[in-house]
């Protein structure tokens, strides 16, 4: 659950959540570096989209996204679409934060497949994107320097780590759903199988 934890009985809604077994992650907060160390020490686990919708990073104040990038321990949702965060902001948060505490997601809203790109709302404020994981998938490997099976593991072992899925979800095991995507070379999607069903 998305939590702002500056407010008023954040950090005290951090830790029911937390000792209800529910994930508390910090996002759409004006929290400072210091507020979000607070809530990182009540129990945020995770970031939600990192670096939109919160205090970034400046030399003098660190902000929400310095607290939630530095820690090793939290785990962090990154839009890699190409317009919510710069390339150059990809690679930063490929070398500073560990592969295995980074999730791609698209942010995409129901304008998904109808353009390549982001939505605004009426006052030309971002609030969501078009683009498929596929592309948020290249992107990533454009900008980050890592290798394709290094950067995979965002898109499939990650989630299903944090979620505590991965005895079904995340892996080609034996035993666990037959959720696969087949890429061409170009990384394109060709095939998807749900359960072991071509859809």
């Amino acid at each position: 659950m998305t939590v702002a934890p500056e407010i008023k009985g954040g950090l005290r809604f951090v830790r029911f959540l937390a000792a209800q077994g529910i994930i508390p992650s910090a996002g759409h907060t004006n929290a400072d570096f210091a507020q979000m160390e607070r809530a990182i020490k009540s129990g945020i686990r995770h970031a939600t989209h990192l670096f939109n919708a919160m205090k970034g990073i400046l030399h003098r104040e660190p902000g929400a996204a310095g607290a939630l990038l530095f820690n090793d321990d939290i785990s962090v949702e990154v839009i890699a679409d190409g317009i919510h965060l710069h390339p150059s902001t990809l690679s930063l948060i490929a070398r500073v934060k560990p592969l295995e505490k980074i999730i791609l997601i698209t942010d995409a809203t129901k304008l998904y497949g109808v353009q390549r790109g982001a939505v605004y709302d009426q006052e030309g404020k971002l609030f969501g994107s078009t683009v498929s994981l596929d592309l948020s998938l290249k992107n990533m490997l454009q900008s980050s320097g890592k290798s394709f099976q290094e950067i995979l593991t965002t898109i499939t072992s990650n989630p299903a780590g944090l979620l505590n899925i991965g005895n079904k979800k995340g892996f080609l095991q034996k035993g666990n759903d037959a959720d696969i995507v087949i890429l061409d070379k170009r990384l394109n999607v060709r095939t998807v199988f749900l359960k072991g069903r071509p859809l």
